[in-house]
């Protein structure tokens, strides 16, 4: 979120979360002082198993005042109802295109919609897969969003819950062609992972896909 503070001089007002039903993504979000957080998870058993079996994911984050109700829907039609320009921040932290249900967020259409309801410093962020299991996940989706935004990026960080270990996650803007470079030190001291340091590390992507990104510029 440091990029805001960099290019617009503020914090992100509007946060807007598609999928990410078992909390991780809102707990990280509520960190910061964002205004308001909208959500759309597909599956209401996701929030709820995780809510009552998984608490330690969410950390209380779901009672967060910031939160609007609902936060159980399609995701898909959501992003369209909104206004155009309505957030500055939309993160899609939803399954893989393999399931049919998550499909509709990695269309052509789909990034476009995300263009049209960013505010002109807005960032568009998701999950794009394991480069080591699904190698055409995230290339597809980087391809699919240049289509729509100015800038696009991909993040490598190393992620051990997941199988593979190494993931992707696809960074777009409709104003700005570089990522952000360092976070904001007020954020910093309530982070475990991430740190200006880590965020330049994982814009260098191991050897075997350097020459695929390089390919894709």
């Amino acid at each position: 979120m440091h990029w805001f503070r960099k290019s617009a001089g503020c914090w992100p007002g509007t946060v807007a979360i598609i999928g990410g039903g078992d909390g991780g993504v809102l707990r990280e979000v509520v960190k910061y002082p964002v205004s308001r957080i909208l959500m759309r998870e597909l599956d209401p058993m996701v929030v709820q198993a995780s809510r009552k079996y998984l608490p330690q994911f969410s950390r209380g984050a779901f009672d967060d005042s910031r939160l609007e109700q609902p936060i159980v829907g399609d995701g898909v039609a959501f992003v369209a109802s909104l206004s155009r320009g309505s957030l500055d921040l939309l993160i899609v932290d939803s399954s893989d295109p393999i399931r049919k249900e998550a499909r509709r967020l990695f269309t052509d259409e789909f990034h476009h919609q995300g263009s049209r309801v960013l505010s002109p410093h807005g960032v568009y962020i998701r999950q794009a897969g394991s480069p080591m299991l699904q190698p055409q996940e995230w290339l597809k989706t980087y391809v699919g969003m240049r289509r729509s935004f100015t800038g696009v990026v991909v993040q490598f960080p190393t992620i051990p819950t997941y199988i593979g270990g190494l993931f992707a996650l696809v960074m777009a803007s409709c104003s700005s062609p570089e990522p952000p470079m360092r976070l904001a030190d007020s954020i910093q001291h309530d982070l475990r992972y991430l740190t200006s340091e880590r965020m330049v590390a994982d814009r260098k992507p191991p050897k075997f896909l350097r020459e695929r990104v390089r390919l894709m510029q």
